[in-house]
């Protein structure tokens, strides 16, 4: 995995750099996989996107403590941009997930995700206000 939080290209470079040392048969699809990861989206279809987005989106659904853990962990990942900006950023990323019919496209994460990830996705954007 390549992560770099001032980059934009992670999820394109964890891709190449997979397909680059797996088996020929899996690279295609093991690329696709991890590229998914960048915007979260997933045709209704795609059951193994569907649950890998599910895993990867899995701490918007973390008991309240967790997940204030994770979001204090993904500001020091910021340190970089400055407070306004990262109110203004993060608080855009939080409305588009809070705004989706479904933020878990795997049916099984949903159902049992859902109410906590938007409790938790509401108490964060209270606090960047």
């Amino acid at each position: 995995m390549v992560y770099d939080a001032t980059r934009s290209d992670n999820e394109e470079l964890s891709a190449r750099l997979a397909e680059a040392h797996i088996r020929p048969d899996l690279r295609q699809e093991v690329g696709r996989l991890i590229r998914l990861t960048k915007s979260h989206q997933v045709a209704s279809e795609d059951r193994l996107g569907a649950i890998l987005i599910s895993i990867d989106l899995s701490i918007l659904g973390a008991e309240p403590a967790r997940y204030d853990d994770y979001a204090a962990a993904i500001r020091r990942e910021f340190v970089h941009v400055g407070e306004p900006d990262y109110r203004a950023g993060r608080a855009k990323v939080l409305t588009q997930f809070a705004a989706r019919p479904v933020i878990f496209p795997d049916a099984v994460f949903a159902g049992r995700y859902d109410r906590q990830a938007r409790e938790n996705l509401a108490r964060e954007l209270a606090s960047l206000r």
